[in-house]
């Protein structure tokens, strides 16, 4: 149970759970054949889970001082789990990770492609080293991993067969388009989440000398940031809702009920957030929010494009 606690197993399980939701009620709806297998796919989202399970151990490593103020009792490395258990623990997920990306890479003849692995692996390790001394840097970097995670299945699915096969070069555009879409809600979404998270560690952060947004400018004005951030991004699906989906009530009703409506909570109760407590359940419900937004690929599936 300390090793599920040290890879974060359930944000793992949301992981490769996304993957395969756009796997199979996207690709695999435009798309009869793809470059990868089903099991290079299994591979491909196991090597996902590995860099981002070797990401979290490595934060974990990196964060002892920090977490021991902000999460005493929460503390896995060094008193459960020795540091040189934990290392090893790192450099086997990691090298696991890169070794499939070099694998995947190299069977569907693009092996540049590897480098996506060794960027998002490198990525991780200097978010947890060095990059969290930087205002926004380091929110940012998290933010655009996950959105990785997202675009790297048209990356091994699609563009190796760019060309190979005419009658899907129309269904290029339309899908990437899609996958970015749903990839920068993914994005906005945790950079949000990291934010909250930022507040809630802001003492441990501060006792170590690192520099964070409620650090730089206060927990209320941080807030209210996010609180105008949630409502920018509220009008902004609600346009591409209304825009696309407007005739379709029960995309719609999703929409508005299980995405739109938590969204506006933690709008509001971060415009009213005054102390780092106030902001505890905002992160949850950001995490909720993000899996029933990606969970619209389902809705839209099912009451749009096989209706």
């Amino acid at each position: 149970m300390k090793y599920f606690k040290l890879i974060r197993i359930v944000n793992l399980l949301i992981l490769a759970l996304t993957q395969y939701l756009f796997k199979y009620f996207l690709i695999d709806y435009y798309y009869n054949t793809t470059a990868l297998t089903d099991f290079q796919f299994f591979l491909l989202v196991f090597s996902t889970v590995c860099i981002a399970a070797a990401g979290y151990v490595i934060n974990d490593i990196q964060d002892v001082n920090t977490d021991t103020n902000n999460k005493p009792t929460k503390v896995l490395v060094g008193r459960e789990i020795s540091e040189k258990t934990a290392n090893s623990i790192y450099l086997a997920l990691n090298s696991i990770g890169i070794i499939i990306g070099f694998y995947l890479s190299y069977a569907v003849d693009k092996p540049n492609y590897a480098m996506v692995f060794v960027f998002s692996s490198g990525l991780l390790y200097m978010y947890a080293t060095n990059l969290k001394n930087y205002v926004v840097v380091a929110n940012i970097s998290i933010a655009i991993l996950t959105a990785v995670s997202i675009l790297i299945i048209g990356l091994f699915e699609i563009l190796p067969i760019y060309g190979v096969n005419d009658a899907y070069e129309h269904l290029n555009k339309h899908v990437f388009t899609r996958l970015l879409v749903y990839s920068g809600f993914a994005f906005y979404l945790n950079f949000l989440r990291e934010i909250v998270k930022d507040v809630e560690d802001i003492d441990g952060d501060y006792n170590t000398g690192r520099k964070t947004i409620p650090i730089e400018i206060g927990v209320k004005r941080t807030g209210m940031l996010i609180a105008i951030l949630t409502f920018l991004l509220i009008a902004l699906l609600f346009g591409l809702g209304y825009t696309y989906f407007f005739s379709n009530e029960i995309v719609i009703g999703y929409l508005l009920f299980a995405v739109l409506l938590p969204l506006f909570f933690i709008a509001i109760k971060a415009s009213m957030a005054t102390k780092k407590t106030d902001f505890k359940i905002l992160k949850n419900v950001l995490k909720g929010t993000m899996v029933t937004g990606i969970c619209l690929v389902i809705i839209i599936h099912q009451f749009v494009l096989t209706k």
